[in-house]
């Protein structure tokens, strides 16, 4: 009986984060002090970035851009939008910014920095033959500049996700017409992670070594049939599922090995959260009360906060609560019920 283990989850409450006039927002990002950046639009319908704090609610950062990832300092990376071209920012402080310039191309766009201030995305670079303008990943910090990630043998390359060690992870061509989830390592440079499948994409990796993305496993339709997907140093490649659904992607992971992303069938598409202990779940299920539809999450921090989108094109704020799982509390009643009946017959009667 005392060896019983009362198992518990977690459950969520939503939030709706509005927007700033124009009806829609998504958000994108969230740090461990529950700052969220994403994007959204004016009365005007014109594209602005914005943050989210929870006291003060959502503010603008600057017209024409997007904001994608904001870290422990506040700093915060994403890309403005300037007529025809696009160019990597990072706010370097609330109503202070830089550009980040290219790797001699017209664009770039940063999708993700570390607590470092170290930023990765990808930029437009010119070829002397055909084709003559490529993408290349980067990795930027303030003392080298843009450093060119290279590919594993194909034109382009893609950086989405690193960690405090500076570890980079996103996508590769590899020469073939295919494209491959990658790991670049300062020393080691960039490596093909041999994740199963005909294509694959690495989207994110937390302070240990997880990474996640997702797979295509179908050659015949190498675009279309995914699975998302978690690769340890130690643990390897573990399939994480699209619960019946066609297609699945894994965008986020914290540190404590939470994975975050969405699902797909032909009826619908929903967010999952993962965990080792609950495996794949539709996040929809574990909210609690009526709420609209969450159709895409993109980032989790280190407390299991989530952010994404709903249906309505609203960005929304998934807070945990912790709660035992059905039949705990009966569990726990019924143990404690039985100890009272033990100690009652253990307990010497009363004489006289």
């Amino acid at each position: 009986m005392f060896a019983a283990t009362v198992h518990a989850s977690w459950s969520y409450t939503f939030q709706d984060l509005g927007h700033l006039g124009g009806g829609s927002s998504q958000a994108f990002g969230i740090n461990d002090n529950q700052q969220v950046v994403g994007k959204t639009k004016d009365g005007n319908l014109a594209l602005q970035s914005f943050l989210w704090i929870q006291d003060k609610g959502m503010s603008c950062l600057l017209n024409d851009s997007v904001a994608r990832k904001v870290n422990s300092s506040g700093q915060i990376v994403g890309e403005l939008y300037a007529g025809d071209h696009y160019e990597a920012l990072l706010w370097t402080s609330l109503g202070s910014s830089q550009l980040l310039g290219t790797l001699g191309g017209q664009n770039s766009l940063a999708y993700a920095l570390n607590n470092q201030g170290r930023v990765v995305g990808y930029s437009d670079v010119l070829a002397d033959v055909a084709p003559y303008i490529r993408q290349h990943a980067f990795l930027w910090s303030e003392t080298v500049g843009m450093l060119d990630l290279g590919t594993l043998g194909g034109y382009n390359s893609y950086a989405y996700g690193l960690n405090n060690q500076t570890q980079v992870v996103g996508r590769s061509d590899i020469g073939s017409g295919f494209y491959h989830a990658f790991l670049w390592q300062e020393g080691s440079g960039m490596q093909d992670l041999n994740i199963p499948g005909v294509n694959s994409v690495a989207r994110d990796i937390n302070n240990l070594g997880q990474i996640v993305g997702n797979y295509f496993y179908d050659e015949e339709n190498p675009q279309y049939y995914a699975k998302a997907f978690i690769w340890s140093p130690t643990g390897g490649f573990v399939d994480l599922g699209n619960l019946g659904g066609y297609y699945s992607q894994a965008n986020a992971i914290n540190d404590q090995g939470v994975v975050v992303g969405h699902f797909a069938s032909n009826q619908y598409q929903h967010a999952f959260v993962w965990t080792q202990e609950g495996g794949t779940q539709d996040l929809n299920d574990l909210v609690a009360g009526s709420h609209d539809t969450i159709v895409d999450v993109f980032d989790i921090n280190n407390t299991g906060e989530i952010v994404g989108v709903t249906a309505a094109g609203r960005a929304c704020l998934l807070s945990p609560t912790h709660t035992p799982l059905p039949g705990s509390s009966l569990l726990f009643g019924s143990g404690l019920l039985g100890w009272l009946a033990y100690w009652r017959l253990k307990r010497p009667r009363n004489q006289g």
